[in-house]
């Protein structure tokens, strides 16, 4: 399963992804796995959402890598979180991830 987290900005998801990014190595033995492909050196996954965009400089080959991380690990629960997800047509980001996997869209909004 793959929770997909999308906050606005304001919403506390920069946090979130620290706290995600830092403990990542104690999530592991509980099953949880933030991945680290399309995030770079951030803490979160911008790059995949830039990708989807098409932004300058987003790295084309983003969600290859993210597609083979999710297959290569085995971990129950997968987790990507960005808040420029916000701004992609979900369905694009969901021929990115394939039909292969449960997704839970996670989304925090403020007004």
């Amino acid at each position: 399963m793959l929770f997909l987290h999308v906050g606005t900005h304001k919403t506390g998801t920069t946090a979130l992804q620290t706290f995600l990014a830092r403990q990542s190595e104690k999530l592991e033995p509980n099953g949880i796995h933030y991945l680290q492909s399309g995030r770079a050196t951030s803490r979160g996954h911008h790059e995949l959402a830039w990708a989807v965009r098409e932004v300058k400089d987003a790295d084309p080959t983003a969600w290859a890598k993210v597609r083979a991380e999710l297959r290569s690990d085995p971990a129950q629960t997968q987790v990507m979180s960005s808040e420029a997800f916000w701004f992609c047509d979900p369905a694009d980001v969901k021929a990115q991830l394939g039909g292969e996997m449960d997704i839970r869209v996670v989304m925090y909004l403020r007004r």
